[in-house]
């Protein structure tokens, strides 16, 4: 009670500034403040004053009658004699008992005083509900969900106001309880974020969540998050959603053709049975974090509903994600490629499932392939490897199944191929000729190759103007070799014959689809289609499925589903199931070895000539220079004979030679304007060969060419070391190199063909092929000599139809004469108007 001496309407008013003193007291001072008051002891009456001054007196135990004495302005502070003075249990409980509503029955002595924190309870039950939030009308009986607080055993409910004590009035106990308004709407707020709605502002303890797919979703997968987040979640009896456990489920696939499969999964529940494709799909299409759930919420045609655990649907996930990213939104056929990987993920046990088990367990074992038989006439000694290369290659073939071959450069992937279409031709299973399409400057590369390892193969080269000539014998020969410039040009005639092999090498010629290369390649009619590549991802993954949709359509879906479900979630999120699925996917179509991997089968050095295409400017300023050297070559001759010609003659061959390594390199006053195809393939080549982690060696006669190479590298921020005659620092370069600190050494011939141990090294490039072999091979020996550990491999870069590829074919044919020729020594040198004629002869066409 109080002694007031205030009118009473103005008592609310310092009840209200109590109430606010109380609030801004910490925590444990209230909760203190109201076991002082539910004790009974602030003793009565409270002055309380017009200006807002108070008076009361605190009994404790410990003090005897005198107690404590609590004064002050309530617009101020309050301040008790005990040694805190302020802020102290017996502050709040003055402060409690002048801001209680009622206080004049509302007597807590003798109640069991409870605090916070609470412990949240969420209640499922059927209620009736006259409108939802979305103001449809309600239903007799709907499932609700009622928030209560459970402080110490009592439950409460609805919003607390200050002073956030309440009264409650039990069978056999008075309970005072010190609600925590902080608690309970963290609660309110992890119900909120769960999906519920309150019914409405003012009775915010009742939710609706939405249709029963909702609810049961909710129990199976939301309680356990909310439960998470300390909200007790408990089912009323009244509560009808019904869930039924699944008997069983079933799996299938159909085969429609050679290619695709129908698909059906579904759950069988007391005899109903259901297909759960198209809510799967939808479910994917909707929330991509499928996986992440624990079960997958299905209504049955009954209205009952049943649960799919994630453990169900995971063997699955991968090629559903295709389907539900497929343009096509009702499909459910699915490619061999998938089938295979869903036989295999769900252990499918049909006679269909076995059988496409098998199939990707053979495709996939390449160790346990056998090696084929190669004929007599195959004149090739195949490393471990490349027969391992061959073996997949014929099994592939025997299905039907085209292949990507994406050996490491310079591993012998066209050795590979031409045993792969002498085995063919060997066995009587290759069924009409074979196509090679290929770079025009690559095709000299085939020729070399089929004259030495298989001159049993009957070859027509498709080129050049009088090609048609040739058409009605094109199916007399057992291979083709063709352009992909005369792909497009020739493509009636080139798609309309049925080819045993279309193989397209240097594929990344089609690694964009929508070209018109790509598009005719596609037309292509073969018992098997091969991509023969060293870099199968230049730039992105869509150029993967690209050759892959060349050699086994379907196998990575349409463009837009491999999009959806492998190119964004891996390029942009980094997604590593979805490029573990990929990897799964490709495995058995595409074979890559590394040099790394295949070091052991290698031997020390492995040569790789590059033949290179000049542009049209460089063409035509070659035949400039041709022909201007022609004129004074014949001149000289005619002048002196051909025995006393040999200096002009090696003078017209070095002028030639400089176009084809840069046109800067030639004193005409144009040279600056044309580029260098060579030296823009170098370019390229070197980068490849950094990013593999070589060490390379780049030989020039030239020094001025080292100039522009090095002009090249410090564009690019590539350190490099340099060793020319003018080199000072010879030995400080030398270290730099073989310490690691650069991976690229710039040598001349003058200055480091001879004497050099650069054993760092594991890759050289001769820029511009010297002519003599073994000068070549002592620059090559700068790497390859005793204590080296890695294999060499050696590039030779030869501008195509020069006088390049003109002189390397001397080396092998006629060794004396071009060693003759290029060191200078006349004694072996027969040199003759008709070796003249050819060395000076235009270009090829």
């Amino acid at each position: 009670m109080f002694q007031a001496g205030v009118l009473p309407e103005e008592l609310e008013q310092w009840r209200a500034l109590a109430r606010r003193a109380y609030e801004r007291l910490p925590e444990a001072t209230r909760a203190a403040g109201v076991q002082v008051l539910a004790e009974g002891h602030v003793e009565e009456p409270v002055k309380l004053l017009e200006s807002g001054y108070i008076e009361a007196r605190v009994h404790s135990p410990h003090r005897g009658s005198a107690g404590y004495i609590v004064h002050g302005s309530l617009r101020r502070e309050l301040t008790c004699n005990c040694t805190r003075q302020s802020r102290c249990e017996h502050v709040a409980g003055v402060l409690l008992r002048l801001g209680s509503a009622g206080v004049e029955g509302d007597d807590l002595r003798g109640a069991r005083v409870v605090q916070g924190p609470p412990q949240p309870r969420l209640v499922l039950l059927n209620q009736q509900v006259e409108a939802s939030p979305d103001g449809d009308p309600g239903a007799p009986d709907r499932h609700v969900a009622c928030l209560e607080f459970v402080y110490g055993g009592v439950p409460l409910h609805g919003p607390s106001e200050p002073p956030h004590r309440q009264l409650v009035e039990r069978e056999h106990e008075r309970v005072s309880v010190l609600r925590d308004p902080q608690a309970e709407d963290r609660a309110r707020v992890s119900v909120r974020q769960a999906g519920f709605k309150p019914i409405d502002a003012g009775q915010a303890d009742r939710w609706l969540l939405g249709d029963e797919l909702a609810w049961a979703e909710f129990l199976l997968n939301g309680a356990a998050q909310l439960e998470s987040r300390g909200v007790e979640v408990v089912q009323d009896p009244s509560f009808s959603l019904a869930l039924v456990e699944p008997d069983e489920y079933f799996a299938e696939l159909e085969p429609t053709d050679n290619q695709f499969f129908d698909l059906e999964f579904g759950v069988e529940v007391a005899g109903e049975r259901m297909s759960l494709l198209p809510l799967l799909l939808e479910a994917l299409r909707s929330d991509r974090q499928l996986a992440d759930h624990g079960s997958l919420v299905v209504r049955l045609p009954s209205g009952r509903f049943t649960q799919v655990p994630h453990a169900r649907v995971k063997p699955l996930l991968d090629v559903l994600v295709e389907l539900a990213s497929s343009e096509h939104r009702g499909k459910r056929k699915v490619s061999r490629w998938q089938a295979m990987e869903l036989a295999e993920a769900i252990g499918l046990e049909s006679r269909t499932g076995r059988a496409l088990r098998e199939l990707r367990g053979t495709l996939t074992q390449l160790s346990q392939l056998s090696r084929p038989e190669l004929p007599a006439s195959f004149l090739a000694k195949l490393r471990d490897y490349q027969w391992d290369g061959l073996a997949w290659l014929e099994l592939l073939g025997s299905h039907g199944i085209g292949a990507v071959l994406a050996d490491d450069m310079g591993l012998g992937k066209t050795v590979q191929l031409l045993a792969h279409i002498a085995v063919r031709k060997h066995r009587g299973t290759a069924r009409g000729p074979s196509l090679v399409v290929a770079p025009t400057s690559v095709l000299v590369a085939w020729r070399e190759q089929l004259e030495e390892f298989a001159p049993g193969l009957k070859a027509l080269l498709w080129h050049g103007a009088e090609r048609h000539e040739s058409q009605d014998d094109v199916e007399s020969h057992d291979i083709v070799l063709t352009s992909y410039a005369l792909l497009q040009r020739d493509e009636e005639l080139l798609t309309g014959v049925d080819w045993d092999l279309a193989i397209l090498d240097e594929a990344q010629a089609i690694k964009n689809p929508k070209t018109a290369t790509a598009t005719v390649a596609r037309k292509l009619k073969a018992q098997q289609r091969i991509a023969v590549t060293g870099t199968p991802i230049e730039n992105h993954l869509g150029e993967l499925w690209s050759q892959l949709h060349f050699t086994a359509p379907g196998a990575l879906g349409s463009q837009r589903a491999f999009t959806a479900a492998f190119r964004t979630p891996i390029e942009k999120h980094g997604n590593a199931s979805r490029m573990e699925a990929l990897r799964r996917r490709v495995a058995p179509l595409l074979l890559r070895r590394t040099k790394q991997d295949v070091a052991a089968d290698l031997p020390p050095k492995t040569l790789i000539s590059h033949h290179i295409e000049l542009g049209e400017e460089q063409r035509e300023l070659y035949e400039v220079v041709r022909r201007l050297v022609d004129g004074q070559v014949r001149e000289e001759i005619a002048r002196r004979g051909v025995a006393l010609s040999r200096i002009i003659v090696l003078d017209a061959l070095l002028k030639l030679r400089q176009v084809c390594c840069d046109p800067r390199l030639v004193k005409l006053a144009r040279r600056s304007e044309v580029p260098s195809a060579k030296r823009s393939f170098f370019n390229e080549l070197l980068e490849t060969l950094l990013d593999e982690g070589r060490s390379v060696l780049v030989f020039s006669q030239f020094v001025e060419m080292l100039d522009l190479l090095a002009s090249d590298l410090d564009r690019s921020g590539v350190s490099y070391a340099r060793l020319t005659g003018s080199t000072r620092d010879r030995e400080a370069q030398i270290q730099r190199f073989q310490r690691g600190e650069v991976a690229v050494f710039l040598i001349s011939l003058k200055a480091g063909g001879v004497g050099l141990n650069l054993t760092a090294a594991d890759t050289v490039i001769h820029y511009d092929p010297w002519w003599n072999p073994a000068a070549e091979t002592q620059a090559t020996d700068r790497a390859h000599r005793i204590g080296q550990d890695k294999p060499v491999f050696v590039h030779r870069l030869l501008a195509q139809g020069t006088v390049e590829e003109k002189i390397v074919g001397l080396q092998t044919r006629k060794a004396e004469l071009a060693e003759a020729l290029l060191s200078g020594s006349t004694r072996a040198l027969d040199l003759d108007e008709a070796l003249i004629d050819d060395l000076l002869a235009p270009l090829v066409p």
